[in-house]
């Protein structure tokens, strides 16, 4: 029997799990502002979505910037503002605000260098923005002193994905936006990599650029879709299905509660099964790109419950002596290799014996070193979340200091984070402290 207030939360658990679909996720400033920078059919003064321009002038932070309240994350807020300025610069609008986003631009430029993790796909969007912002009849000589540091890493990237670009979907169709003129797309290549859904990888930002540059009815469809679902603003990624589905369940398997709701898992469950392949999982539906960080998760979840899953898929993100989240990444973070350790428990095959040892390493090197920034998000207890999974693997715990141990690097670890894509976001239905709320009461009930 449970008591009253714990009944409570699993009731409100139940209703998050009921309402699971395709995401619920903060709007983006950057986004909506590339939206609003699209001209009017037949009439290029203004604007096609003159809500979005209304809403990126309404949104303006006090300090000038635009981008997420909190945490004040440099890079976030620094292309959001920079998004921004274009939008409102391109159709004469908001001169108040643009000069309180330059000004905040020039202030906080220098700050980029205090952030170890930059934003998804800034070393492309930054430096076209800033191009951008030029054509628009904006300058900062402070902005051009630091451009030969980003501009290196836009060549670089650019090397790494640009011989696959117009071969099969990559990464790089998620920051489209991030290409100038000068680059020189193939737009008509580029449509044939489109999603099922209109969009690039699920970007709004780059869906809304090509738009504005092949008129795409596909592409118009998508952002069309988007406001109707959102109304005057975007997220940065849409739709999220089947991350928000994973990350809430294992949300669930973490703090031990899973077996509270069968029912009400069994039809995400499902979901998770349809959408598996043999090179693993998307975050969205739509994304013709898998990543490790989601086919860990999923792998976790579905070998839970039984699936005949091979672990060669974690083959296919195997670099030398690491894994990488994405083909072409430049750099290795450990929210990935922290789920790929955890998956390598469940099982006995030679994948997931190479898997163990390597991601093993790589979590005790980190944490020695320090280096415990994440590419995929912000908080203050990764030290201590990547301590517990290392410490509950070698058997250091008896079955109550795990639990509390698990509730402690929970509650440090996940609560607190803010997600890192081309902008920080957050995911209400992810990071619900609810959950920990109804394990601690089942846990006090005995």
């Amino acid at each position: 029997m449970t008591g009253e207030r714990t009944e409570g939360l699993r009731e409100k658990i139940v209703s998050i799990l009921g309402g699971l679909s395709d995401g619920c996720i903060s709007p983006s400033a950057y986004d909506t502002a590339w939206i609003a920078r699209i001209p009017a059919h037949g009439n290029p003064l203004r604007p096609m979505y003159p809500q979005c321009l209304e809403w990126v002038l309404s949104r303006q932070l006090p300090d000038g910037s635009w981008g997420c309240a909190e945490p004040e994350y440099c890079h976030d807020r620094l292309i959001s503002t920079l998004s921004a300025i274009v939008a409102l610069r391109s159709w004469d609008a908001g001169a108040v605000c643009v000069e309180r986003g330059m000004a905040y631009v020039e202030r906080n430029l220098p700050r980029l260098s205090e952030e170890s993790i930059s934003t998804v796909g800034f070393e492309l969007i930054f430096p076209t923005l800033v191009e951008s912002a030029r054509q628009v009849r904006v300058q900062w000589p402070a902005v051009d002193a630091m451009m030969s540091g980003v501009a290196e890493r836009r060549r670089r990237k650019i090397a790494l994905l640009e011989r696959h670009l117009y071969a099969a979907p990559t990464t790089i169709l998620h920051s489209l936006e991030g290409f100038s003129d000068a680059d020189r797309l193939d737009f008509e290549q580029i449509l044939r990599l489109q999603a099922q859904n209109g969009s690039f990888l699920n970007s709004p930002a780059a869906t809304a650029f090509v738009f504005m540059q092949t008129g795409d009815s596909n592409a118009l469809a998508y952002i069309d879709g988007l406001l109707q679902r959102f109304g005057d603003c975007v997220p940065v990624t849409y739709p999220l299905d089947l991350f928000e589905r994973l990350w809430v369940l294992d949300n669930l398997a973490f703090l031990g509660i899973d077996g509270f709701f069968r029912e009400e898992i069994r039809p995400h469950l499902e979901y998770i099964r349809r959408h598996w392949s043999e090179c693993g999982m998307p975050w969205g539906r739509d994304v013709q790109v898998p990543d490790l960080d989601d086919t860990a998760v999923a792998f976790k979840i579905l070998r839970r419950e039984g699936e005949d899953l091979s672990a060669e898929v974690f083959e296919k993100y195997r670099d030398g002596d690491r894994y990488v989240c994405f083909a072409g990444e430049l750099d290795t973070s450990f929210s990935h290799m922290l789920h790929l350790y955890e998956a390598s428990e469940l099982g006995d095959e030679e994948e997931l014996r190479v898997a163990e040892s390597i991601c093993r390493e790589f979590l005790v090197r980190s944490v020695e070193e320090g280096e415990l920034d994440d590419k995929w998000y912000v908080s203050s207890g990764n030290e201590q979340l990547v301590r517990y999974h290392l410490d509950r693997r070698a058997g250091r715990y008896s079955p109550r200091e795990e639990r509390a141990a698990g509730f402690e690097a929970y509650r440090n670890g996940i609560l607190d984070r803010k997600w890192i894509e081309k902008v920080i976001y957050s995911l209400p239905n992810v990071d619900d402290p609810i959950y920990l709320e109804f394990a601690e009461s089942v846990s006090a009930e005995g």
